[in-house]
């Protein structure tokens, strides 16, 4: 998200096609990587660890066969620990060029993170592909959730179907865009690994997330 002073915050998808056109995209993803980096440093200098935070490589980055190197000597600069780093590919990237793909997929696992793809449902979903890409996560787009489910009971079986398809696969699965208690109460029954949505919070600056943790970790004290 971009929080502009006077119009507040601006969604992703309001400006990152103006920089995608204009050529600037490959630039912002070092510098938010940069940025990223140096946060989980500060977060594990703090508190000895750090959720796993994901960055998105995007399109027009992939087109260069060498940009990953790029994002090995950030990595290398700011001695991150490369286990609390996710790269996030969408599904519509992910199937244009395998060999590509696995080759990036390859240096992502070889400096220690992880990959995921993002967005999965949302264009035409090529499985097979999906079994040969080493992919550590998939994450369902709010397609899935929209429009009947959990109470549309074919809605709820493409769901349950895919869960287990993707599981059975070896993926950890991500339920993107739940806003309902009863999604995220039937995703938990159906076996989903993890959730996101609005229905836990919004996008907020790092501070407000922060402070948002520490609630959240206190309560779980309490409760035990």
């Amino acid at each position: 998200r971009w929080k502009d002073l006077e119009k507040g915050i601006i969604s992703p998808a309001e400006f990152i096609p103006v920089f995608e056109r204009n050529g600037m995209i490959s630039r912002i993803d070092l510098c938010i990587f940069e940025q990223v980096c140096e946060l989980i440093n500060r977060w594990v200098a703090k508190a000895g660890t750090s959720p796993v935070i994901s960055v998105n490589i995007s399109k027009a980055a992939i087109q260069n066969p060498d940009f990953f190197a790029k994002y090995v000597a950030i990595a290398q600069k700011t001695k991150v620990p490369a286990n609390y780093l996710e790269f996030e590919l969408t599904e519509s990237t992910a199937y244009e060029n395998y060999d590509m793909i696995r080759k990036i997929l390859a240096d992502i696992h070889q400096i220690g993170a992880s990959c995921s793809m993002d967005d999965f449902g949302k264009s035409y979903s090529n499985i097979n592909a999906l079994a040969s890409l080493d992919f550590s996560t998939v994450k369902m787009d709010k397609c899935f959730f929209d429009d009947g489910f959990p109470q549309d009971a074919k809605k709820k079986q493409l769901v349950s179907g895919t869960l287990q398809l993707l599981k059975s696969l070896d993926l950890e699965v991500v339920a993107e865009g739940i806003e309902k208690k009863e999604q995220v109460d039937s995703l938990i029954q159906l076996g989903c690994d993890s959730i996101q949505g609005f229905y836990f919070a919004k996008p907020m600056p790092i501070a407000e997330y922060e402070h948002y943790i520490k609630i959240g970790m206190r309560q779980q004290k309490e409760k035990k």
